[in-house]
């Protein structure tokens, strides 16, 4: 945690920083259960930032999602999960049409993408307007 501060520190401007960050704070949550929320709140702040910093990375929006969900935060999970699949169809859609006769490369995994499929679909009648 210390050195990626730093590190964002000296350049608030890389996304990479702060997805690390954000994994870091992740598994602090999960090894210190005791005060799991606290790092799961900074998880969720530093996945945001990463977000904000690449809003076309299906991935940081996939983990700010999981993230939000694991704080009961279902409004901003459905709304992230749907953005992940919004851009990954996006991209699988260019991608046809640039390689028509290649197999399509998945910038997020097959497993992911219908992971966040699965999630859109069970936290869909659990959202508030």
């Amino acid at each position: 945690e210390r050195h990626l501060l730093a590190a964002i520190r000296r350049n608030n401007t890389d996304y990479k920083n702060f997805e690390r960050l954000t994994e870091v704070y992740t598994a602090l949550a999960r090894i210190h259960p005791q005060q799991k929320n606290d790092w799961l709140i900074r998880a969720l702040d530093a996945a945001r930032q990463a977000v904000e910093l690449y809003p076309g990375l299906g991935r940081l929006h996939l983990k700010l999602a999981k993230i939000a969900e694991m704080l009961g935060k279902t409004n901003l999970a459905f709304k992230h999960y749907t953005h992940t699949i919004y851009i990954e169809d996006r991209y699988r859609r260019q991608f046809k049409l640039m390689y028509p006769d290649r197999a399509i490369f998945s910038r997020l995994g097959q497993d992911n993408y219908q992971f966040a499929k699965q999630r859109i679909e069970a936290l869909r009648d659990r959202t508030t307007p």
